[in-house]
């Protein structure tokens, strides 16, 4: 039965807490770090064991996945010990084989799980990504400030802000999709979010930004006209902030952040160094096919020592084994299903393009076991419902495309 939209549940309070604390999870001192760390996972575990759980899209994918985890941490052991990967395992495995079912949960008994948690990282979001253009003018925030031009917000990491900046965005954009009330509030947060990204340098969390925002553009069926306005405005404004403000004046551009990237500069490229880990990996992988080096950190390092591989399937294959990459390969193959069919039927498109977002990131950046990586994908497969022809009642799909199209186009006046 659902809950009355009007009763805040104990266990939504609960996750509207780690949703809040979710975008400043590394800078949290130690002990709230590992509360928060420890809290989430307890509460996904105390909530399969009492049957608080649900049958997402495709659980048959997140049982495999926690088959798989279990696996690599029992034959990942070419340098790692069983009992050295169970740290690291015990984590996905909680997050791959539980998370789904217990967030799906949690969605269909409170019709606004989605909304409320949504909004409680927003908040806490805005405020890093604001954080993180102070940081760029000069400003150290709660002691933390830009490193080589790159801010970290209150994120403890440049990548980390971006691409929750990013996930920021796409909520931003699907609420002024469907609520031209809010269209002021909510285009100003996004330009906030938006900036933070620009802010922090991360060039794979702004492509996989604008991945998401076309998935959404076209499974909204916005019309093109509508797209070049926005993209206008959004130039003109990027251009007045460069030239105008502090702002510009300290912040590195896209394309400057690409010339130093691709080595186009004196500075590292940061592209060679992620070719570097893929090399390496690969030839371990030829090395020993099956089998992982382990799954705990000591053993995630690559060709320096220090730097991990910067690729989700890659790492899961170098340090977990086949199995795992198998696993992490088919989520990522579904996830492309699930935005290939959002964009064709106009249905469950936020999520889509959420989970596009996480997973294209995911694919040029350390991301392997973290939760704060994990629970916003985590919560957009939960939203989708188990047949792939079918949206939820709150989905975009139930706004018509002609008002839908209106209310956006109220938003950019």
């Amino acid at each position: 039965m659902s809950a009355d939209r009007t009763r805040l549940p104990v266990r939504t309070c609960a996750w509207m807490a780690i949703a809040l604390l979710l975008p400043l999870y590394r800078t949290l001192p130690g002990s709230i770090s590992a509360a928060w760390m420890f809290g989430t996972l307890g509460l996904l575990v105390a909530s399969a064991a009492f049957g608080m759980v649900a049958r997402p899209y495709l659980a048959g994918l997140w049982i495999f996945s926690g088959y798989a985890t279990v696996v690599a941490i029992l034959t990942a052991t070419s340098l790692a010990s069983v009992s050295s990967n169970v740290f690291v395992g015990a984590q996905m495995f909680v997050l791959l084989c539980l998370g789904a079912f217990v967030l799906r949960a949690n969605v269909l008994r409170d019709p606004m799980f989605v909304r409320r948690v949504a909004t409680a990282f927003l908040i806490s979001q805005t405020v890093s990504a604001a954080a993180g253009v102070a940081q760029i003018v000069g400003t150290s925030v709660l002691g933390n400030q830009a490193v080589n031009d790159r801010a970290p917000g209150l994120a403890g990491h440049p990548n980390v802000l971006a691409v929750m900046g990013g996930i920021a965005v796409l909520l931003c954009f699907r609420e002024a999709f469907l609520n031209a009330e809010r269209r002021r509030v909510v285009v100003a947060i996004a330009a906030v979010n938006f900036a933070g990204i620009i802010a922090s340098g991360s060039l794979s969390a702004l492509s996989a930004c604008l991945l998401g925002v076309v998935i959404m553009a076209i499974s909204f069926r916005v019309k093109t006209a509508t797209i070049i306005k926005t993209a206008v405005l959004v130039g003109v404004g990027f251009w007045v902030a460069l030239t105008y403000t502090d702002f510009g004046e300290n912040v590195r551009t896209p394309l400057d952040r690409y010339m130093q990237v691709t080595g186009q500069t004196e500075a590292v490229s940061t592209l060679d160094i992620r070719g570097d880990t893929y090399g390496y990996a690969w030839q371990a992988i030829q090395d020993s096919p099956l089998f992982g080096v382990g799954l705990d950190a000591a053993y995630a390092a690559s060709f320096d020592n220090v730097t991990v591989v910067h690729n989700v399937f890659l790492r899961a294959w170098y340090q977990g084994g086949i199995l795992l990459a198998a696993s992490i390969g088919a989520l990522i193959l579904a996830i492309i299903l699930v935005a290939l069919r959002a964009m064709r039927t106009r249905m469950n498109g936020t999520a889509a393009a959420v989970l596009a977002t996480i997973m294209a990131f995911a694919l040029t950046s350390a991301f392997f076991e973290q939760a704060y990586y994990w629970l916003p994908a985590l919560l957009a497969w939960a939203t989708l419902p188990p047949r792939p022809n079918q949206s939820e009642a709150q989905d975009e799909s139930a706004v018509t495309a002609a008002s839908a199209e209106r209310s956006l186009r109220l938003a950019l006046r």
